[in-house]
């Protein structure tokens, strides 16, 4: 399953998300976000997934 989700601040969203996912026994192939917020940091807690951004502030 790919993870498609507008904007990675904190990675809060994105990590529930792999959490729900997860317990659905369902694969995680990678995350996608049109816009990534760099300053926030928020790839560090989203584990190992390949992770593809549009747009880097």
């Amino acid at each position: 399953m790919l993870i498609v989700d507008d904007v990675l601040a904190s990675g809060g969203t994105a990590c529930a998300m792999c959490q729900l996912v997860k317990q659905e026994q369902a694969t995680i192939v990678g995350l996608a976000f049109m816009i990534d917020l760099t300053y926030l940091n928020g790839k560090k807690d989203l584990g190992s997934y390949p992770i593809k951004t549009l747009i880097e502030y």
